[in-house]
């Protein structure tokens, strides 16, 4: 197991977790979920989940330890990645605001405005690259991924992990905002297509086994996605990509240090 383990660059619990995978169980909780759609100012409140906040500690023994309360006190902000209109650059942009107190989240966003969003091009690159042929329908809907930092530069996202002694899975909830109604397709899954392609992830690899169908409403949809770490053949870490639209109650609010999956914020 430690060959997957080492291969999961873009799970910031990678390095944690390589000498807790012979005593992996699973912790999944229940299986109810929440709404999945939204329209209008978006609220922590509104999506039906704990709004406790969990931190991963230094050292555990199983995976459904690796996470502890949080009672601490955070700012917290909700930012988006758009273009500059004059540089062509990719910028960060506050679009709402949150708190946490004594561990528990609050948030507001409001509904963003136009210099907010991103064409389906831009959109796909960033999170449905999976699929080589995923395609938009209507092709001129505009929308984007809200991500949440706090002031300390903490990522903060909705997640569980999972995990037996064969795989390590990460389950977590995307929001992501569409100017109008639309539909998202691919069937043409990538197969050993490399995420990265230096360093530590240079023979990482993801599959996708199934197709892309997501029909999502204009306002905030809630785009789950599972990604299931296994060791292929020939010893590389394999991820296997699911999506849909869905909202499971059992994720977490976990927070991670600065620097996670790339998403930390200039001091």
């Amino acid at each position: 197991m430690k060959n997957i383990t080492k291969k999961l660059g873009i799970i910031a619990l990678a390095a944690l977790i390589a000498f807790a995978m012979a005593a992996c169980d699973t912790d999944n909780g229940d299986n109810k979920n929440g709404p999945t759609y939204f329209n209008g100012t978006l609220t922590a409140e509104d999506l039906q989940n704990s709004q406790q906040v969990w931190q991963y500690k230094s050292e555990f023994t199983k995976i459904s330890d690796a996470h502890i309360l949080f009672d601490g006190n955070r700012d917290v902000d909700v930012f988006v990645r758009t273009y500059d209109v004059d540089s062509k650059l990719l910028v960060e942009k506050d679009v709402g605001s949150g708190r946490i107190e004594g561990g528990i989240l609050s948030f507001s966003i409001d509904v963003p405005g136009a210099e907010d969003l991103i064409g389906w091009d831009a959109l796909k690159s960033r999170n449905f690259f999976y699929w080589e042929d995923a395609a938009v329908d209507p092709p001129e809907v505009k929308g984007n991924e809200f991500m949440f930092v706090t002031t300390e530069n903490e990522r903060l996202n909705l997640e569980i992990i999972t995990g037996t002694k064969e795989e390590l899975s990460q389950e977590l909830v995307r929001f992501i905002y569409v100017d109008k109604n639309c539909t998202m397709t691919g069937t043409e899954g990538v197969k050993d297509g490399i995420i990265h392609g230096v360093g530590e992830q240079s023979d990482t690899y993801f599959e996708t086994d199934h197709t892309l169908n997501l029909s999502l409403k204009e306002g905030w949809n809630t785009v789950y996605r599972r990604q299931t770490f296994r060791t292929g053949e020939d010893g590389n870490g394999k991820s296997l990509i699911t999506m849909e639209i869905k909202n499971p109650l059992n994720l977490r609010w976990i927070l991670y240090p600065a620097g996670y999956d790339g998403v930390s914020r200039p001091q």
